[in-house]
């Protein structure tokens, strides 16, 4: 018996060894982009293939992918991607998908993916496959079944048809220029659907027996000069894309949750929208204002903000969620709270320019925020810029912990303003070294900057006055206030008081001696 389960032991062994053994040699990496030229074909079978660079196909290449998986390096958003020109693609019982990073970790694979799968004019066949990115694309015609796709955004003048599976995110994507109109009514979540569309734009949509898990979407590209009225549906968001301007345009009263009526065109004045969202009776989360080198001022809004470039805004009186900066000019934040998540990033797709009219909008990768009064309550926080700069008053809510901000590359120089009593004397200190002496102005007030990259950005400072202490890091509230620098009012008064209290008590004391004397005087005689 011993013997037996001897020889079974080291069979189990044996096996796993070659199986492992098998697994390994199968696993491939790319470093930089791995390119696809003109009529080649790439075949993956029971192979796992990882590149760190983007995976492009090019002009009549294909790809075909059985038994095996894809992944694409990707620790931000938008830092490679899959791109395929006028090509063919094939997938069958295989998973494409980005590596672990910040947004998978805390959404799933599913959810959380921001994989970019750029298809244009070209072909995808999908079956009994995971893809955990963002299809899109234009003139692109995709056929799917029994499968799984974290995103599909389908483009007025693409061709979709999908059966049986199951859908992540839904996106109508509009970037044609062909005027009209189109209603859409009962768009639910996490319920098969039957949808049929046929648009003018000479695209199809064909969804049989197959759900939307997490949300519906609209994407406004701003050519699109389509009129959308969206009835009885849930809808997670409205992408509303804005050029270049020259002068500021302003979005007042972005709603959030039940909306009974509202029309985008009301809410924004400034520039004629070629485009317009009617919503009745809509359970919605948010629309996302992406700002191509926009000048404009949002109030009284709760949105998702996506500045790119040169944009130079004003936000007030709102809510942001999601907050992706991939560029900006100058950002004023005014009474403002930042929430859910945070990514200070850039656009590498961008990097030779990407035309809106007669303009240019950039990769971006540079910022210059100003708050005053607002705070920032965000998980996850990641940085991977090029430079920036965070001035004014700023409570950080979240997160709370240097641990937490995930900072990949680039430069931040933090301003701190600090409030004490006036003519006081500052110094900041790194250990023993002075890195800032100081002294506040009569009104109380001095400011002190310091830079932060990836790897400094965990320091921490100690900044002292003759009588007080305070902690500093890159987390750090603004201002930081020392507590005798707010003298009340009931001080002042009390001090200009003193010396008429003391001119009082000496003329009563007069009087009473005078009065004592006066009395002794009388008794003598």
């Amino acid at each position: 018996m011993k013997k037996k389960l001897i020889l079974l032991s080291v069979f189990v062994i044996v096996l796993f060894l070659i199986f492992t053994s098998n697994a390994i040699a199968s696993a491939e990496v790319h470093l930089g982009d791995l390119i696809i030229e003109n009529s080649q074909t790439l075949t993956l079978k029971d192979k796992t293939l990882k590149v760190d660079g983007n995976f492009i196909l090019n002009e009549g290449a294909t790809l075909n992918l059985e038994n095996s998986t894809l992944i694409i390096v990707e620790r931000y958003k938008s830092e490679h991607r899959f791109i395929a020109t006028s090509a063919h693609i094939k997938i069958v019982n295989s998973e494409i998908r980005s590596s672990e990073n910040t947004m998978v970790e805390k959404m799933g694979g599913f959810l959380g993916s921001e994989l970019n799968i750029d298809i244009r004019e070209a072909n995808a066949l999908i079956e009994n496959s995971n893809i955990y990115g963002r299809i899109s694309g234009r003139f692109y015609s995709m056929n799917a079944k029994n499968s799984t796709i974290s995103f599909v955004y389908w483009n007025y003048n693409s061709d979709i048809e999908i059966n049986d599976s199951l859908i992540g995110s839904f996106v109508f994507d509009c970037k044609d220029s062909t005027p009209e109109k189109l209603t859409l009514e009962n768009l639910e979540k996490d319920k098969n659907i039957n949808l049929n569309l046929e648009s003018l734009s000479l695209g199809s949509i064909k969804l049989h027996n197959s759900s939307v898990k997490a949300m519906w979407s609209f994407n406004f590209d701003y050519a699109c000069q389509k009129d959308i009225t969206v009835k009885n549906s849930e809808v997670e968001n409205f992408w509303i894309k804005f050029p270049p301007t020259d002068t500021r345009i302003k979005i007042n009263g972005l709603p959030t949750g039940f909306v009974k009526e509202f029309k985008l065109q009301d809410s924004v004045s400034g520039i004629n929208l070629p485009y317009n969202i009617t919503l009745l009776n809509v359970n919605f989360n948010n629309f996302k204002p992406e700002m191509l080198g926009t000048i404009a001022e949002i109030s009284n809004s709760y949105a998702m903000v996506h500045p790119y470039d040169y944009s130079d805004l004003i936000i007030k009186n709102s809510i942001l969620i999601n907050m992706f900066n991939y560029g900006s000019k100058r950002i004023e934040f005014i009474d403002t709270i930042l929430i859910q998540s945070m990514q200070l990033i850039h656009k590498p797709e961008f990097a030779d320019g990407f035309k809106v009219g007669n303009k240019t909008i950039g990769e971006g990768g540079y910022f210059n925020f100003i708050f005053k009064n607002s705070s920032i309550d965000v998980s996850p926080f990641v940085i991977a810029d090029y430079r920036g700069t965070i001035q004014g008053d700023v409570k950080i809510l979240e997160p709370k912990n240097l641990d937490d901000v995930h900072w990949i590359k680039g430069i931040i120089i933090r301003e701190y303003s600090v409030i004490a009593e006036p003519n006081t004397e500052i110094i900041l200190l790194e250990g023993n070294n002075a890195i800032f002496l100081g002294k506040t102005d009569e009104n109380g007030k001095t400011f002190f900057n310091i830079t932060f990259n990836n790897e400094t950005y965990r320091r921490e400072f100690e900044l002292e006055t003759e009588k007080n202490s305070r902690k500093v890091n890159f987390l750090t509230d603004t201002p930081i206030i020392f507590e005798k620098a707010v003298s009340t009012t009931y001080d002042k008064e009390k001090k200009s008081n003193k010396f008429p209290i003391l001119i009082i008590l000496i003329v009563m004391g007069v009087i009473v001696v005078f009065l004592i004397i006066l009395n002794f005087k009388k008794k003598k005689k």
